[in-house]
C-alpha cells in the first residue's frame, strides 16, 4: 500500500482507491472510497461522487494504525 495514501488521509483529503489496499486502512479512514479494481466505471463514479461532496474529513492518526517502523520492513520485504 502506498504511503502517500496515509499522508493524504492525515491531511484530511478524500481518497478514491481500489479494494486492493489494506482493508484496515479503509476501515479506519472515513474519507476513503474503495472500489473494485479493474472496474473503470466504478472508479469514475466514485471520483464523481467524491468531487461532488464537500468533505472536511477527520484527520487519521496514521502513526497509531500504521506505524512507519512496521511499514518500512514490510515494504522492503516486497522488493527482496
Amino acid at each position: 500500500m502506498p504511503y502517500v495514501l496515509l499522508e493524504a488521509a492525515a491531511a484530511g483529503l478524500p481518497i478514491v482507491t481500489t479494494n486492493i489496499v489494506n482493508p484496515e486502512f479503509v476501515e479506519h479512514t472515513k474519507s476513503v472510497r474503495a472500489v473494485v479494481s479493474a472496474d473503470p466505471q466504478a472508479i469514475a463514479e466514485a471520483i464523481i461522487k467524491t468531487i461532488g461532496e464537500k468533505s472536511e474529513g477527520q484527520l487519521l492518526l496514521a502513526q497509531n494504525h500504521f506505524p512507519l517502523s512496521e511499514m518500512i520492513p514490510k515494504t522492503t520485504a516486497l522488493y527482496r
